[in-house]
């Protein structure tokens, strides 16, 4: 059992990390396709902004799974609701997300020279953040609505 403070400072971590993920992640698809829209040099520079950007991701993700995984602990994991285990479930995907395919987009489209293979590596990394902010929002629905 956790103490009080120690309980709070675990909430208060894991909703602030839920909340740095998603303006981390919420821009990029938008960052992405403005770079490509520039020439040579902008785009080098907008894609390597948008990849440190999107770095935060995964520590913000994890730190996230981390403190919800303290906080079922402190609950009592086998007592909480299956609701909470889905929840936790989606978390890692989405954590598993950040870290995977997000990661892999970002180290190619710094590579990457050809326009049309940009855009494409573009289009992806929009359908991973689409994929993870469905995982988030479905999450979230989990972790707050009582059915």
């Amino acid at each position: 059992m956790l103490p009080p403070p120690v309980y709070q400072l675990a909430l208060i971590l894991h909703v602030l990390f839920a909340m740095i993920w998603l303006s981390a992640t919420a821009s990029i698809p938008r960052r992405l396709r403005e770079a490509l829209q520039g020439d040579a040099s902008h785009t080098a520079v907008l894609i390597q902004s948008a990849g440190k950007q999107r770095n935060q991701a995964p520590i913000a993700s994890g730190v996230m799974l981390l403190t919800g995984i303290l906080l079922a602990l402190h609950l009592g994991f086998p007592k909480i609701d299956v609701r909470y285990h889905i929840a936790m479930t989606t978390t890692l995907l989405l954590f598993l997300a950040d870290v995977i395919p997000a990661r892999a987009t970002i180290a190619a489209l710094l590579k990457g020279t050809d326009r049309s293979q940009l855009d494409g590596l573009r289009k992806r990394m929009a359908m991973i953040t689409g994929i993870e902010h469905l995982l988030f929002a479905v999450t979230l629905v989990l972790m707050l609505w009582r059915l």
